[in-house]
């Protein structure tokens, strides 16, 4: 069963084994033998608190950083020298507004013919320039950046705004080592709970389906150990 516009506010332990989630606004909520919170950190973390508060605090720390992508249509015209690559950073001590740019068309050869796309990255810890800009002046400052770094001529044939806000997290250093604390914690403490996401190892797609997988396998031995315990 699929439930959309279902958000859930609190989790706790059935007397009997598994967990329940009930809903925002209140009511029974559903019992499953296993959980995966495959959510933000802060709100993995709230929903962690009284469950497995240790594990809920380390949760917490993870910081996010707010990021908007402007895709961009280019005329092959426009675009000055061979695009063979991926892409390329910008550091921060630059000062531009634009953090990275991936080249699409290059890296998607179904993409290949047509206009050159390009997908114009904004937006870093400490960095909140594109967040304060409305859409227009952010395209306007990322196609200028891109007019500098690629030496890009003439205005884009169609561009596409796309804002993630608090959606970025910032593995800092000994993040992986907290991670594995967690989950032995959880493991240890709260069968049958487990965290996936993008706040705990990686948010790339290769990265999505490896926790996806690792995800699946933990809630089924939790739920298994859950059982035995319980004597069911």
């Amino acid at each position: 069963t699929v439930r959309t516009g279902w958000p859930a506010a609190g989790l706790a332990r059935e007397p009997g084994g598994g967990w329940r989630l009930t809903p925002a606004g209140g009511g029974d909520g559903v019992v499953a033998d296993a959980v995966v919170l495959a959510c933000p950190a802060p709100a993995a973390a709230a929903l962690l608190a009284g469950a497995a508060p240790a594990a809920a605090r380390a949760v917490a720390t993870v910081r996010y950083a707010s990021v908007a992508l402007v895709t961009f249509a280019y005329d092959p015209a426009a675009v000055p020298g061979p695009l063979d690559a991926t892409g390329f950073l910008v550091p921060r001590v630059e000062g531009l507004v634009l953090t990275a740019c991936s080249w699409a068309s290059s890296k998607w050869a179904h993409l290949g013919d047509g206009p050159v796309l390009l997908r114009a990255s904004a937006g870093r810890v400490g960095d909140e320039r594109a967040v304060a800009m409305d859409d227009d002046r952010l395209v306007d400052a990322l196609a200028a950046d891109l007019a500098r770094t690629m030496g890009i001529t003439g205005p884009p044939l169609e561009v596409r705004v796309s804002r993630w806000p608090s959606s970025f997290p910032q593995y800092e250093p000994g993040h992986l080592d907290r991670v594995a604390a967690v989950e032995a914690n959880l493991a240890a403490t709260a069968p049958g709970l487990v965290l996936a996401g993008a706040g705990q190892r990686g948010l790339g797609l290769p990265a999505c389906v490896r926790q996806g997988t690792a995800a699946a396998a933990a809630a089924l031995a939790g739920a298994r150990a859950a059982d035995v315990q319980v004597g069911t």
